[in-house]
């Protein structure tokens, strides 16, 4: 939240998706949509009417979004302008995005349109529902928390899920024989 110093931005050209919303680091939840479930007091572009949706900059190729260890992701981010992307992921699951590894865009330069994202999820994240935030701006150099002076940041709620390879549908799979015992 703002009180702990929460991402925060203010309104300006350059933006996430199709719209954005006011974002003053008060409005947070369990779920990553507090602020759309807010009455906002600025936005720019178009949001959904119904919805009021703004965690629209990142193009998903899932429902919830999901993560598996020990590979990579790659994901659509939509940026209305030329700017710098700063993104991470909670990989620990400890409710900050502070630790090692979590950090997984560097400002990366984007244009306007759809630019590809890739980052590796580490063997060692915490399988779970953990958070995604991702922060664009005009300078580039944002932390994952703290305002800025302008841009968006986005918050997503994602899972983050054990790699099973092989045996086809994901199921682990008893590798120990079966003998009958003989009298």
């Amino acid at each position: 939240t703002k009180t702990d110093n929460g991402a925060s931005h203010i309104l300006d050209a350059i933006y996430l998706g199709a719209c954005v919303d006011g974002e003053n680091g008060m409005y947070q939840d369990p779920n990553a949509m507090r602020d759309d479930l807010s009455v906002s007091q600025q936005e720019l572009g178009w949001c959904l009417p119904t919805a009021d949706d703004d965690e629209n900059g990142v193009l998903w190729t899932e429902g919830q979004p999901t993560l598996v260890k020990g590979t990579s992701k790659t994901v659509g981010v939509i940026s209305s302008g030329v700017g710098y992307v700063n993104a991470w992921v909670d990989w620990n699951q400890d409710g900050d995005f502070l630790d090692s590894q979590e950090k997984i865009a560097n400002n990366m330069f984007v244009s306007a349109g759809t630019n590809n994202l890739t980052f590796a999820v580490p063997a060692t994240a915490s399988a779970g529902t953990t958070y995604f935030r991702i922060r664009i701006n005009k300078q580039g150099n944002l932390n994952s928390f703290g305002p800025a002076l302008n841009g968006e940041v986005e918050d997503y709620r994602v899972r983050v899920s054990e790699n099973f390879t092989g045996g086809g549908g994901g199921e682990k799979r008893a590798t120990q024989k079966w003998s009958p015992q003989r009298k």
